[in-house]
């Protein structure tokens, strides 16, 4: 079980700046749309 624990948060690492970065994507395109 020691093992995942470094395994597991990586995977919620990544997840959460992939999460992150696909809002900043959106909400820049929606405030370009917004702009326009």
């Amino acid at each position: 079980m020691q093992s995942l624990c470094p395994v597991l948060q990586q995977a919620v690492l990544y997840t959460f700046l992939g999460w992150s970065f696909l809002l900043s994507q959106i909400l820049d395109a929606k405030s370009i749309h917004t702009e326009n």
